[in-house]
Protein backbone atom coordinates (compact mmCIF):
# COMPACT_ATOMS: atom_id res chain seq x y z
CA UNK A 1 0.00 0.00 0.00
CA UNK A 2 1.41 3.35 -1.08
CA UNK A 3 0.08 6.89 -0.80
CA UNK A 4 -1.08 7.11 -4.41
CA UNK A 5 -3.04 3.84 -4.71
CA UNK A 6 -6.81 3.45 -4.40
CA UNK A 7 -6.54 1.19 -1.35
CA UNK A 8 -4.89 4.01 0.57
CA UNK A 9 -6.81 6.97 -0.84
CA UNK A 10 -10.32 5.51 -0.97
CA UNK A 11 -10.39 2.97 1.86
CA UNK A 12 -7.54 3.07 4.38
CA UNK A 13 -7.07 6.83 4.89
CA UNK A 14 -10.79 7.75 4.95
CA UNK A 15 -11.53 4.86 7.37
CA UNK A 16 -8.75 5.89 9.76
CA UNK A 17 -9.71 9.57 9.61
CA UNK A 18 -13.37 8.75 10.26
CA UNK A 19 -12.63 6.49 13.26
CA UNK A 20 -10.11 9.00 14.58
CA UNK A 21 -12.50 11.95 14.31
CA UNK A 22 -15.41 10.15 15.99
CA UNK A 23 -13.42 8.62 18.84
CA UNK A 24 -12.64 10.32 22.19
CA UNK A 25 -9.12 11.65 22.57
CA UNK A 26 -7.64 8.76 24.58
CA UNK A 27 -8.89 6.29 21.98
CA UNK A 28 -7.48 8.28 19.06
CA UNK A 29 -3.94 7.38 20.10
CA UNK A 30 -4.80 3.70 19.98
CA UNK A 31 -6.44 4.16 16.58
CA UNK A 32 -3.32 5.86 15.20
CA UNK A 33 -1.02 3.18 16.62
CA UNK A 34 -3.20 0.42 15.12
CA UNK A 35 -3.32 2.30 11.79
CA UNK A 36 0.47 2.58 11.81
CA UNK A 37 0.78 -1.16 12.41
CA UNK A 38 -1.77 -2.01 9.69
CA UNK A 39 -0.05 0.25 7.16
CA UNK A 40 3.37 -1.21 7.93
CA UNK A 41 2.12 -4.81 7.88
CA UNK A 42 0.48 -4.23 4.49
CA UNK A 43 3.90 -3.50 2.97
CA UNK A 44 6.56 -5.17 5.10
CA UNK A 45 4.61 -7.83 7.03
CA UNK A 46 6.89 -9.61 9.52
CA UNK A 47 9.60 -6.98 9.03
CA UNK A 48 7.58 -4.82 11.41
CA UNK A 49 9.74 -6.38 14.16
CA UNK A 50 12.60 -4.11 13.05
CA UNK A 51 10.76 -0.84 13.60
CA UNK A 52 9.32 -2.18 16.87
CA UNK A 53 12.80 -3.23 17.97
CA UNK A 54 14.19 0.18 17.02
CA UNK A 55 11.48 1.89 19.08
CA UNK A 56 12.13 -0.28 22.15
CA UNK A 57 15.90 0.13 21.89
CA UNK A 58 15.65 3.90 21.33
CA UNK A 59 13.25 4.32 24.26
CA UNK A 60 15.42 2.51 26.82
CA UNK A 61 18.68 3.96 25.53
CA UNK A 62 17.25 7.48 25.79
CA UNK A 63 16.37 6.83 29.44
CA UNK A 64 19.88 5.49 30.10
CA UNK A 65 21.54 8.51 28.47
CA UNK A 66 19.47 10.89 30.59
CA UNK A 67 20.08 8.87 33.78
CA UNK A 68 23.86 9.00 33.19
CA UNK A 69 23.75 12.78 32.72
CA UNK A 70 26.12 13.54 35.60
CA UNK A 71 28.65 10.91 34.52
CA UNK A 72 29.95 12.10 31.11
CA UNK A 73 31.85 8.93 30.24
CA UNK A 74 28.88 6.66 30.92
CA UNK A 75 26.55 9.01 29.06
CA UNK A 76 28.86 9.04 26.04
CA UNK A 77 29.20 5.26 26.09
CA UNK A 78 25.43 4.81 25.99
CA UNK A 79 25.21 7.20 23.06
CA UNK A 80 28.00 5.40 21.17
CA UNK A 81 26.29 2.07 21.81
CA UNK A 82 23.04 3.44 20.39
CA UNK A 83 24.69 4.93 17.30
CA UNK A 84 26.67 1.76 16.56
CA UNK A 85 23.68 -0.54 17.10
CA UNK A 86 21.23 1.46 14.98
CA UNK A 87 23.71 2.03 12.16
CA UNK A 88 24.83 -1.62 12.29
CA UNK A 89 21.29 -2.85 11.66
CA UNK A 90 20.89 -0.36 8.81
CA UNK A 91 24.25 -1.33 7.30
CA UNK A 92 23.67 -5.09 7.59
CA UNK A 93 20.28 -4.93 5.91
CA UNK A 94 21.04 -2.36 3.20
CA UNK A 95 24.75 -2.66 2.45
CA UNK A 96 25.82 -6.27 3.11
CA UNK A 97 25.21 -7.46 -0.47
CA UNK A 98 26.86 -4.31 -1.85
CA UNK A 99 29.99 -4.99 0.21
CA UNK A 100 30.05 -8.71 -0.67
CA UNK A 101 29.57 -7.98 -4.39
CA UNK A 102 32.54 -5.63 -4.39
CA UNK A 103 34.66 -8.12 -2.44
CA UNK A 104 33.74 -10.77 -5.02
CA UNK A 105 34.90 -8.46 -7.82
CA UNK A 106 38.26 -7.97 -6.10
CA UNK A 107 38.62 -11.71 -5.47
CA UNK A 108 37.65 -12.45 -9.07
CA UNK A 109 40.32 -10.05 -10.31
CA UNK A 110 43.12 -11.49 -8.14
CA UNK A 111 42.16 -15.18 -7.78
CA UNK A 112 39.52 -15.86 -10.42
CA UNK A 113 37.01 -16.98 -7.78
CA UNK A 114 34.02 -15.40 -6.06
CA UNK A 115 34.10 -16.62 -2.44
CA UNK A 116 30.94 -14.94 -1.16
CA UNK A 117 27.38 -15.96 -1.90
CA UNK A 118 24.92 -13.13 -2.50
CA UNK A 119 21.53 -13.79 -0.93
CA UNK A 120 18.43 -11.64 -1.13
CA UNK A 121 17.91 -9.57 2.00
CA UNK A 122 14.51 -8.07 2.69
CA UNK A 123 14.80 -4.45 3.80
CA UNK A 124 12.14 -3.07 6.17
CA UNK A 125 9.98 -0.23 4.90
CA UNK A 126 11.39 3.21 5.67
CA UNK A 127 14.40 1.97 7.65
CA UNK A 128 16.59 4.85 6.45
CA UNK A 129 13.97 7.38 7.57
CA UNK A 130 13.05 6.04 11.00
CA UNK A 131 16.70 5.25 11.81
CA UNK A 132 17.66 8.91 11.29
CA UNK A 133 14.67 10.02 13.39
CA UNK A 134 15.72 7.67 16.20
CA UNK A 135 19.33 8.87 16.05
CA UNK A 136 18.21 12.50 16.04
CA UNK A 137 16.06 11.91 19.12
CA UNK A 138 18.92 10.25 21.03
CA UNK A 139 21.39 13.00 20.09
CA UNK A 140 18.91 15.66 21.23
CA UNK A 141 18.58 13.83 24.56
CA UNK A 142 22.38 13.58 24.83
CA UNK A 143 22.81 17.31 24.17
CA UNK A 144 19.93 18.10 26.57
CA UNK A 145 17.85 19.73 23.86
CA UNK A 146 14.91 17.73 25.14
CA UNK A 147 14.21 15.31 28.02
CA UNK A 148 14.09 11.57 27.45
CA UNK A 149 10.57 10.40 26.70
CA UNK A 150 9.03 8.43 29.59
CA UNK A 151 6.07 7.17 27.55
CA UNK A 152 7.08 4.37 25.18
CA UNK A 153 3.83 4.53 23.17
CA UNK A 154 4.36 8.21 22.45
CA UNK A 155 7.83 7.53 21.03
CA UNK A 156 6.52 4.56 19.04
CA UNK A 157 3.74 6.71 17.56
CA UNK A 158 6.35 9.24 16.40
CA UNK A 159 8.68 6.67 14.80
CA UNK A 160 5.90 4.70 13.09
CA UNK A 161 3.47 7.46 12.02
CA UNK A 162 2.16 6.01 8.76
CA UNK A 163 2.17 9.19 6.62
CA UNK A 164 5.93 9.67 7.22
CA UNK A 165 7.28 6.16 7.64
CA UNK A 166 7.62 5.42 3.91
CA UNK A 167 9.22 8.60 2.49
CA UNK A 168 9.60 11.09 5.31
CA UNK A 169 9.93 13.99 5.82
CA UNK A 170 12.52 13.23 8.49
CA UNK A 171 11.03 14.89 11.57
CA UNK A 172 12.53 15.94 14.90
CA UNK A 173 10.84 14.53 17.98
CA UNK A 174 10.82 17.93 19.64
CA UNK A 175 8.76 19.35 16.78
CA UNK A 176 6.28 16.56 16.03
CA UNK A 177 6.14 14.31 19.12
CA UNK A 178 3.74 16.45 21.20
CA UNK A 179 1.34 17.43 18.37
CA UNK A 180 1.06 13.76 17.41
CA UNK A 181 0.36 12.59 20.95
CA UNK A 182 -2.12 15.41 21.54
CA UNK A 183 -4.42 13.76 18.99
CA UNK A 184 -6.72 16.72 18.50
CA UNK A 185 -9.37 16.76 15.81
CA UNK A 186 -8.43 18.59 12.63
CA UNK A 187 -10.19 21.86 11.96
CA UNK A 188 -12.39 22.29 8.88
CA UNK A 189 -9.67 24.43 7.28
CA UNK A 190 -7.02 21.75 7.94
CA UNK A 191 -9.25 19.10 6.35
CA UNK A 192 -9.77 21.30 3.29
CA UNK A 193 -6.05 22.01 3.01
CA UNK A 194 -5.23 18.34 3.57
CA UNK A 195 -7.50 17.20 0.74
CA UNK A 196 -6.12 19.94 -1.49
CA UNK A 197 -2.50 18.91 -0.80
CA UNK A 198 -3.28 15.25 -1.52
CA UNK A 199 -4.91 16.12 -4.85
CA UNK A 200 -2.03 18.46 -5.72
CA UNK A 201 0.40 15.62 -5.08
CA UNK A 202 -1.64 13.25 -7.25
CA UNK A 203 -1.71 15.90 -9.99
CA UNK A 204 2.10 16.08 -10.02
CA UNK A 205 2.59 12.33 -9.94
CA UNK A 206 -0.18 11.06 -12.22
CA UNK A 207 -0.16 13.77 -14.87
CA UNK A 208 3.58 14.39 -15.16
CA UNK A 209 5.87 12.01 -13.23
CA UNK A 210 4.23 8.74 -14.29
CA UNK A 211 4.20 9.76 -17.98
CA UNK A 212 7.83 10.90 -17.86
CA UNK A 213 8.73 7.57 -16.25
CA UNK A 214 7.90 5.80 -19.52
CA UNK A 215 10.23 8.08 -21.48
CA UNK A 216 13.04 7.96 -18.93
CA UNK A 217 12.86 4.17 -18.57
CA UNK A 218 13.04 3.76 -22.37
CA UNK A 219 16.30 5.72 -22.68
CA UNK A 220 17.93 4.39 -19.50
CA UNK A 221 16.98 0.87 -20.58
CA UNK A 222 18.92 1.33 -23.85
CA UNK A 223 21.42 4.10 -23.07
CA UNK A 224 23.81 3.42 -25.95
CA UNK A 225 21.08 3.88 -28.56
CA UNK A 226 20.61 7.53 -27.60
CA UNK A 227 23.20 10.29 -27.73
CA UNK A 228 23.49 14.04 -28.02
CA UNK A 229 20.48 16.20 -27.26
CA UNK A 230 18.32 13.12 -26.52
CA UNK A 231 20.47 12.08 -23.55
CA UNK A 232 20.69 15.69 -22.39
CA UNK A 233 16.92 15.95 -22.67
CA UNK A 234 16.41 12.77 -20.66
CA UNK A 235 18.62 14.16 -17.85
CA UNK A 236 16.26 17.15 -17.72
CA UNK A 237 13.14 14.99 -17.95
CA UNK A 238 14.31 12.70 -15.16
CA UNK A 239 15.01 15.69 -12.91
CA UNK A 240 11.47 16.94 -13.57
CA UNK A 241 10.08 13.45 -12.99
CA UNK A 242 11.92 13.13 -9.67
CA UNK A 243 10.74 16.56 -8.52
CA UNK A 244 7.12 15.89 -9.49
CA UNK A 245 7.25 12.43 -7.95
CA UNK A 246 8.98 13.26 -4.67
CA UNK A 247 7.41 16.65 -4.02
CA UNK A 248 4.06 15.15 -5.01
CA UNK A 249 4.54 12.35 -2.50
CA UNK A 250 5.39 14.94 0.15
CA UNK A 251 2.18 16.81 -0.69
CA UNK A 252 0.24 13.59 -0.12
CA UNK A 253 2.11 12.94 3.14
CA UNK A 254 1.64 16.46 4.48
CA UNK A 255 -1.99 16.45 3.37
CA UNK A 256 -2.61 13.11 5.11
CA UNK A 257 -1.09 14.39 8.36
CA UNK A 258 -3.23 17.55 8.22
CA UNK A 259 -6.35 15.34 8.32
CA UNK A 260 -5.20 14.38 11.83
CA UNK A 261 -4.42 17.97 12.83
CA UNK A 262 -0.64 17.43 12.53
CA UNK A 263 1.53 19.89 10.61
CA UNK A 264 4.68 18.32 9.18
CA UNK A 265 7.75 20.26 8.00
CA UNK A 266 7.92 21.15 4.31
CA UNK A 267 10.46 19.16 2.31
CA UNK A 268 10.67 21.37 -0.80
CA UNK A 269 10.83 25.11 -1.36
CA UNK A 270 10.86 25.88 -5.10
CA UNK A 271 14.31 24.30 -5.66
CA UNK A 272 14.68 25.41 -9.28
CA UNK A 273 14.89 29.04 -8.19
CA UNK A 274 18.21 28.28 -6.50
CA UNK A 275 21.24 30.27 -7.67
CA UNK A 276 23.89 27.87 -6.36
CA UNK A 277 24.33 24.21 -5.49
CA UNK A 278 24.28 24.97 -1.76
CA UNK A 279 21.05 26.95 -2.09
CA UNK A 280 19.53 24.10 -4.11
CA UNK A 281 20.10 21.76 -1.18
CA UNK A 282 18.51 24.24 1.20
CA UNK A 283 15.39 23.97 -0.98
CA UNK A 284 15.46 20.26 -1.99
CA UNK A 285 14.79 17.37 0.44
CA UNK A 286 14.99 19.96 3.20
CA UNK A 287 14.44 17.57 6.11
CA UNK A 288 17.41 15.38 5.09
CA UNK A 289 19.65 18.44 4.67
CA UNK A 290 18.56 19.83 8.05
CA UNK A 291 19.26 16.48 9.71
CA UNK A 292 22.78 16.32 8.28
CA UNK A 293 23.38 19.96 9.22
CA UNK A 294 22.23 19.53 12.82
CA UNK A 295 23.75 16.14 13.58
CA UNK A 296 26.90 15.95 11.41
CA UNK A 297 27.94 19.34 9.95
CA UNK A 298 27.64 21.46 13.11
CA UNK A 299 29.13 18.82 15.48
CA UNK A 300 32.14 18.41 13.17
CA UNK A 301 32.71 22.18 12.87
CA UNK A 302 32.58 22.43 16.68
CA UNK A 303 34.87 19.41 17.24
CA UNK A 304 38.34 19.74 18.76
CA UNK A 305 39.94 18.80 15.43
CA UNK A 306 38.11 21.58 13.58
CA UNK A 307 38.85 24.14 16.30
CA UNK A 308 42.53 23.20 16.30
CA UNK A 309 42.76 23.48 12.52
CA UNK A 310 40.90 26.77 12.49
CA UNK A 311 43.17 28.31 15.10
CA UNK A 312 46.40 27.14 13.43
CA UNK A 313 45.31 27.92 9.86
CA UNK A 314 44.17 31.45 10.71
CA UNK A 315 47.65 32.29 11.97
CA UNK A 316 49.55 30.63 9.11
CA UNK A 317 47.29 30.98 6.07
CA UNK A 318 44.57 33.52 6.85
CA UNK A 319 40.82 33.43 7.47
CA UNK A 320 39.79 32.21 4.03
CA UNK A 321 42.02 29.11 4.01
CA UNK A 322 40.92 28.33 7.56
CA UNK A 323 37.27 28.56 6.50
CA UNK A 324 37.90 26.35 3.45
CA UNK A 325 39.58 23.65 5.55
CA UNK A 326 36.87 23.69 8.22
CA UNK A 327 34.10 23.60 5.64
CA UNK A 328 35.63 20.69 3.72
CA UNK A 329 36.25 18.80 6.96
CA UNK A 330 32.55 19.07 7.82
CA UNK A 331 31.17 18.70 4.28
CA UNK A 332 32.97 15.44 3.50
CA UNK A 333 31.16 13.22 6.05
CA UNK A 334 27.87 14.98 5.25
CA UNK A 335 28.04 14.18 1.55
CA UNK A 336 29.48 10.70 1.96
CA UNK A 337 26.57 9.92 4.28
CA UNK A 338 24.16 11.57 1.84
CA UNK A 339 25.34 9.34 -0.98
CA UNK A 340 25.31 6.16 1.11
CA UNK A 341 21.93 7.01 2.63
CA UNK A 342 20.30 6.89 -0.80
CA UNK A 343 21.39 3.32 -1.38
CA UNK A 344 24.12 0.71 -1.89
CA UNK A 345 25.27 1.75 -5.38
CA UNK A 346 28.43 3.46 -6.60
CA UNK A 347 26.46 6.07 -8.51
CA UNK A 348 24.88 7.23 -5.24
CA UNK A 349 28.31 7.48 -3.62
CA UNK A 350 29.54 9.40 -6.67
CA UNK A 351 26.48 11.67 -6.34
CA UNK A 352 27.55 12.52 -2.79
CA UNK A 353 31.17 13.14 -3.82
CA UNK A 354 29.93 15.26 -6.75
CA UNK A 355 28.12 17.67 -4.44
CA UNK A 356 30.98 17.61 -1.91
CA UNK A 357 33.34 18.85 -4.63
CA UNK A 358 30.89 21.48 -5.89
CA UNK A 359 30.07 22.88 -2.45
CA UNK A 360 33.76 22.89 -1.54
CA UNK A 361 34.49 24.85 -4.72
CA UNK A 362 31.83 27.36 -3.74
CA UNK A 363 33.72 28.03 -0.51
CA UNK A 364 37.12 28.08 -2.22
CA UNK A 365 35.97 30.47 -4.96
CA UNK A 366 33.94 32.73 -2.67
CA UNK A 367 36.28 35.77 -3.01
CA UNK A 368 36.35 35.40 -6.82
CA UNK A 369 32.57 35.05 -6.87
CA UNK A 370 32.12 38.28 -4.92
CA UNK A 371 34.37 40.06 -7.41
CA UNK A 372 32.52 38.56 -10.38
CA UNK A 373 29.09 39.37 -8.96
CA UNK A 374 30.18 42.96 -8.33
CA UNK A 375 31.08 43.61 -11.98
CA UNK A 376 29.64 46.82 -13.44
CA UNK A 377 27.48 45.02 -15.98
CA UNK A 378 25.72 43.12 -13.19
CA UNK A 379 25.32 46.26 -11.16
CA UNK A 380 23.53 47.76 -14.14
CA UNK A 381 21.53 44.62 -15.02
CA UNK A 382 21.20 42.47 -11.87
CA UNK A 383 18.60 40.30 -13.62
CA UNK A 384 21.34 39.08 -15.98
CA UNK A 385 23.39 37.88 -13.01
CA UNK A 386 20.39 36.02 -11.62
CA UNK A 387 19.76 34.32 -14.97
CA UNK A 388 23.40 33.22 -15.26
CA UNK A 389 23.45 31.89 -11.69
CA UNK A 390 20.20 29.99 -12.15
CA UNK A 391 21.30 28.53 -15.51
CA UNK A 392 24.59 27.36 -13.99
CA UNK A 393 22.72 25.72 -11.11
CA UNK A 394 20.36 23.96 -13.51
CA UNK A 395 23.31 22.43 -15.38
CA UNK A 396 24.73 21.21 -12.07
CA UNK A 397 21.38 19.71 -11.03
CA UNK A 398 20.68 17.98 -14.35
CA UNK A 399 24.18 16.50 -14.56
CA UNK A 400 23.93 15.20 -10.99
CA UNK A 401 20.53 13.59 -11.54
CA UNK A 402 21.80 11.89 -14.71
CA UNK A 403 24.19 9.88 -12.50
CA UNK A 404 21.62 9.53 -9.71
CA UNK A 405 19.18 7.67 -11.99
CA UNK A 406 21.81 5.52 -13.72
CA UNK A 407 22.01 1.79 -13.16
CA UNK A 408 25.53 1.92 -11.78
CA UNK A 409 28.36 4.38 -12.14
CA UNK A 410 29.53 2.93 -15.46
CA UNK A 411 26.20 3.64 -17.14
CA UNK A 412 26.21 7.13 -15.65
CA UNK A 413 29.55 7.98 -17.25
CA UNK A 414 28.58 6.41 -20.58
CA UNK A 415 25.43 8.50 -20.73
CA UNK A 416 27.28 11.63 -19.65
CA UNK A 417 29.83 11.31 -22.46
CA UNK A 418 27.05 10.37 -24.89
CA UNK A 419 25.71 13.90 -24.47
CA UNK A 420 28.72 15.20 -26.43
CA UNK A 421 28.16 12.83 -29.34
CA UNK A 422 25.84 13.85 -32.18
CA UNK A 423 22.52 12.07 -32.35
CA UNK A 424 22.09 10.22 -35.66
CA UNK A 425 18.47 10.30 -36.71
CA UNK A 426 16.96 7.05 -37.98
CA UNK A 427 15.63 7.91 -41.48
CA UNK A 428 12.57 5.72 -40.81
CA UNK A 429 11.60 7.84 -37.79
CA UNK A 430 10.20 11.31 -38.28
CA UNK A 431 10.96 12.41 -34.73
CA UNK A 432 12.79 10.73 -31.87
CA UNK A 433 10.37 12.16 -29.32
CA UNK A 434 7.49 10.25 -30.93
CA UNK A 435 9.22 6.91 -30.38
CA UNK A 436 9.86 6.98 -26.64
CA UNK A 437 6.75 5.14 -25.51
CA UNK A 438 4.07 7.82 -25.23
CA UNK A 439 1.64 9.50 -27.60
CA UNK A 440 1.52 13.13 -28.72
CA UNK A 441 -1.44 13.72 -26.41
CA UNK A 442 0.72 12.57 -23.47
CA UNK A 443 3.35 15.13 -24.38
CA UNK A 444 0.62 17.77 -24.28
CA UNK A 445 -0.49 16.66 -20.79
CA UNK A 446 3.12 16.68 -19.59
CA UNK A 447 3.58 20.22 -20.91
CA UNK A 448 0.33 21.32 -19.27
CA UNK A 449 1.32 19.78 -15.93
CA UNK A 450 4.78 21.35 -15.97
CA UNK A 451 3.26 24.71 -16.87
CA UNK A 452 0.73 24.56 -14.02
CA UNK A 453 3.23 23.40 -11.39
CA UNK A 454 5.83 25.90 -12.63
CA UNK A 455 3.31 28.74 -12.42
CA UNK A 456 2.32 27.69 -8.90
CA UNK A 457 5.99 27.62 -7.81
CA UNK A 458 6.54 31.05 -9.36
CA UNK A 459 3.60 32.49 -7.42
CA UNK A 460 4.75 30.92 -4.13
CA UNK A 461 8.32 32.15 -4.67
CA UNK A 462 7.06 35.66 -5.45
CA UNK A 463 4.88 35.67 -2.33
CA UNK A 464 7.75 34.52 -0.12
CA UNK A 465 10.14 37.12 -1.54
CA UNK A 466 7.74 40.06 -1.46
CA UNK A 467 5.58 39.16 1.53
CA UNK A 468 2.52 39.87 -0.60
CA UNK A 469 -0.41 37.51 -1.11
CA UNK A 470 -2.58 37.05 -4.18
CA UNK A 471 -6.32 37.24 -3.56
CA UNK A 472 -6.80 33.63 -4.57
CA UNK A 473 -7.19 32.15 -1.10
CA UNK A 474 -10.09 31.40 1.19
CA UNK A 475 -12.60 28.53 1.38
CA UNK A 476 -14.33 29.26 -1.94
CA UNK A 477 -11.05 29.20 -3.84
CA UNK A 478 -10.00 26.01 -2.04
CA UNK A 479 -13.24 24.32 -3.14
CA UNK A 480 -12.54 25.43 -6.70
CA UNK A 481 -8.96 24.10 -6.55
CA UNK A 482 -10.19 20.76 -5.20
CA UNK A 483 -12.79 20.46 -7.97
CA UNK A 484 -10.32 21.32 -10.74
CA UNK A 485 -7.52 19.07 -9.41
CA UNK A 486 -9.90 16.16 -8.85
CA UNK A 487 -11.20 16.52 -12.41
CA UNK A 488 -7.68 16.76 -13.84
CA UNK A 489 -6.51 13.63 -11.99
CA UNK A 490 -9.58 11.64 -13.05
CA UNK A 491 -9.56 12.77 -16.69
CA UNK A 492 -5.83 13.25 -17.40
CA UNK A 493 -4.13 10.90 -14.91
CA UNK A 494 -1.67 8.37 -16.35
CA UNK A 495 -3.48 5.07 -15.87
CA UNK A 496 -5.31 2.52 -17.95
CA UNK A 497 -4.08 0.68 -21.05
CA UNK A 498 -0.40 1.27 -21.73
CA UNK A 499 0.47 2.36 -18.20
CA UNK A 500 1.80 0.40 -15.27
CA UNK A 501 1.57 1.56 -11.70
CA UNK A 502 4.79 3.43 -10.92
CA UNK A 503 6.16 2.90 -7.43
CA UNK A 504 7.14 5.87 -5.30
CA UNK A 505 10.83 6.47 -6.03
CA UNK A 506 11.94 7.46 -2.53
CA UNK A 507 10.09 4.56 -0.92
CA UNK A 508 13.13 2.48 -1.91
CA UNK A 509 15.62 4.55 0.07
Amino acid sequence: MAYHVNLYLLIFLPAVVLCYSLAPQRIRRIILLLANAAFYLSVSRHLIVFILGTAVFTYYTGLKIEAAGEIPKRKKNWLLLAIIALLAVLALLKYTNFALANLNRLAQFFTGNEPFTIRKILVPLGISFYTLEALGYLLDVYWKRLPAEKNFWKLLLFLSFFPTVMEGPICRYGDVGDPLWECRRATAEEVEMGVLRILWGLFKKMLVADRLNTIVATVYGNPDQYTGYVTAGIAIFYTIQLYMEFSGAMDMVIGSALLFGVKLPENFRQPFFAKSASEFWRRWHISLGVWFKNYIFYPVTLSDLAKKWNKTARKKYGKHIAKVGTSMLALFPVWMCNGLWHGPQWNYIFYGVYYFVLLSLEVILEPAKKSFDGAKIFQKWPVLLGILQTAKTWVIIFAGELFFRADGLGQGFRMFFNIFKPYIQDPNKTSIWRHLGIARSDWAVIALGILVVGAADCIIEWQQRTGKTLRLSGPNWRYAYVFVLFGAVIVLGAYGAGYLAVDLIYAGF
